[in-house]
């Protein structure tokens, strides 16, 4: 038995910029990184001993297959077919500390914890570069989806990453920062959650073939600018305020940029909460819903949640600093 612990997605800086799409014409910075909260996969080997099942996988709903290709989760058939467990007997649990489809990157998170798990099955290793561009791989080129890079890269390094992209190579490293200035940042994010849940893939790809039309040039040109100046800015942990008003400029130009991903509710409580103290902010993932954040001096927190009062679901913000990990390996499989 298997059990993987991998973090969720925290974006930053450069987001749009980590297509492929974009980033093979266009030499790109992203700043990404990891958050203390978590997807848990258990993954075991079955005995002969199931006669109305083959495998069986367990999230949001459970599957129950005679054949591994008949799995209807695409992360969970796509990794067992690439690293050959197709004629194998598996059991695949998923927990997760905070919601699916909420714009923290979930499915890179459980694509990258159920490739770790698989591969640990194998008595395998792997470095996290080679994890992270494994994630891409399946879900890009064997799922068909319309995601970036940042996402696998986050689950499988935690801590803040810095992306370099381009047509050549990915490279990835993480920051080294200060515990101070760590903790300072943590202290002004207010992590919220707007209780929409959305399929970010929808909007992913109306993104991407807007960006394959070289309609979006100019603005992920400037967003890309912005975030080499953000990833500098943190090397040299400047004052937050100057950051916030980075992510406030980025925000600002993603509501430009696709107006379906910034919804008219997030777009009001934006507003209010800049009102109330907030620097600057944004909705995570691809938008639509979900969770946002506020970066704000902690003394305005109070009085923006007062502020916001339709928000209910205030989480506590704190960076992951481990990327995907294995919390437990026992082999011992019952013929």
């Amino acid at each position: 038995m298997i059990i993987t612990k991998t973090p969720f997605r925290f974006s930053i800086f450069g987001g749009g910029c980590d297509y492929p799409v974009w980033y093979n014409r266009n030499d790109s910075s992203v700043l990404t990184s990891a958050i203390d909260f978590y997807c848990y996969l258990i993954v075991r080997e079955l005995g002969s001993f199931f006669i109305d099942h083959k495998s069986t996988a367990s999230y949001s709903i459970i599957e129950k297959v005679s054949d591994n290709k008949q799995f209807k989760h695409p992360s969970i058939r796509e990794c067992l077919r690439h690293l050959e467990f197709l004629e194998k007997r598996v059991s695949i649990m998923h927990v997760g500390d905070l919601p699916a489809r909420s714009g923290i990157g979930s499915s890179s998170s459980f694509t990258v914890g159920l490739l770790k798990a698989l591969l640990s099955l194998k008595n395998q290793n792997i470095s996290k570069y080679k994890l992270a561009n494994m994630a891409c791989h399946v879900e890009q080129k064997l799922i068909g989806e319309s995601v970036g890079v940042q996402d696998q890269f986050a689950a499988s390094y935690g801590g803040l990453i810095e992306l370099s992209l381009s047509s050549k190579s990915i490279k990835a490293k993480k920051l080294n920062l200060s515990k101070e200035f760590i903790k300072q940042f943590e202290n002004h994010i207010m992590l919220g959650f707007t209780g929409l849940i959305r399929n970010s893939n929808d909007y992913s790809s109306n993104l991407t073939k807007k960006i394959d039309k070289n309609v979006l040039d100019s603005y992920l040109e400037e967003i890309n600018q912005i975030s080499k100046i953000g990833i500098e800015a943190f090397k040299k942990e400047v004052d937050i305020y100057e950051i916030a008003k980075l992510i406030d400029k980025i925000w600002s130009l993603k509501i430009r940029l696709d107006k379906k991903s910034t919804s008219d509710v997030f777009q009001d409580l934006y507003l209010i909460a800049k009102k109330n103290g907030a620097i600057g902010g944004k909705l995570m993932g691809a938008g639509g819903g979900g969770f946002f954040y506020l970066i704000a001096n902690p003394k305005f927190h109070e009085r923006i949640k007062q502020s916001l009062n339709s928000i209910e679901v205030w989480v506590p913000f704190k960076f992951a600093s481990n990327g995907s990990k294995i919390l437990h390996n026992s082999l011992m499989v019952r013929k």
